[in-house]
């Protein structure tokens, strides 16, 4: 799994990751979103993969303007509101650091999964876009879908039996790069007190939002 956190764009173990996570102390509530389309060509998922790899170790997102852009949308009413926050809320593109939808949106965008005629800037594009929730704004181009949100759990309901339960290190397969993934995992236990500034970020915008009266929408 690739993930974009505190301490930057990372490879990961997929089942390892959610576990940290769903097993903390204080539990997030993590969902799935299955992506369906013609995602079986070879050289297409080579492709995509490649790219994907080609953005690890760009650094987590330095840019307060960034989550301004993709908290408050892209109309020019809100931009001229961005403005108060920030001129950098109105530039564009830019990959030099990414948050973690913005992460994901450059991917859908380099494997042509987004209308062109819609698609947005990849700083403009927030969590709750890839979501199913009805403030959702991500037009993917036919015929490819987002199923709707599968809870992840670690046991499932009346059942002792773990639902997900790490397996580290048998996937030590070679990945598009040729490179071994797991050669490729980094110990990131440190990236979860790095990401502490992603929330320092929301916090601070938020507090901006109440002063200015500007209803606001979650980056989560």
């Amino acid at each position: 799994m690739i993930e974009s956190a505190g301490c930057g764009v990372f490879v990961c173990y997929a089942q390892e990751r959610l576990l940290q996570v769903l097993n903390d102390p204080k539990p997030t509530v993590i969902g799935w979103r299955k992506l369906e389309g013609p995602n079986s060509h070879p050289q297409w998922k080579k492709a995509v993969h490649e790219y994907a790899e080609s953005l690890i170790n760009t650094p987590y997102e330095k840019n307060f303007s960034d989550f301004v852009k993709a908290w408050i949308g892209e109309s020019e009413w809100k931009k001229t509101v961005a403005s108060f926050f920030s001129d950098g809320a109105k530039k564009g593109e830019d990959l030099d650091s990414l948050f973690c939808s913005e992460l994901c949106a450059a991917i859908y965008k380099y494997g042509h999964l987004l209308e062109q005629t819609r698609e947005r800037d990849s700083n403009a594009y927030a969590p709750k876009d890839f979501s199913s929730g009805s403030n959702a704004s991500l037009n993917l181009q036919p015929p490819w879908a987002l199923r709707t949100e599968v809870e992840v759990v670690t046991r499932l309901p009346d059942d002792d039996a773990p639902a997900l339960k790490s397996r580290r290190g048998q996937c030590s397969t070679p990945n598009a790069s040729g490179q071994l993934i797991s050669n490729m995992v980094d110990s990131r236990s440190a990236c979860d007190a790095a990401a502490a500034n992603h929330l320092a970020l929301q916090q601070a915008l938020s507090a901006e939002s109440k002063s200015m009266g500007v209803k606001g929408k979650s980056l989560h």
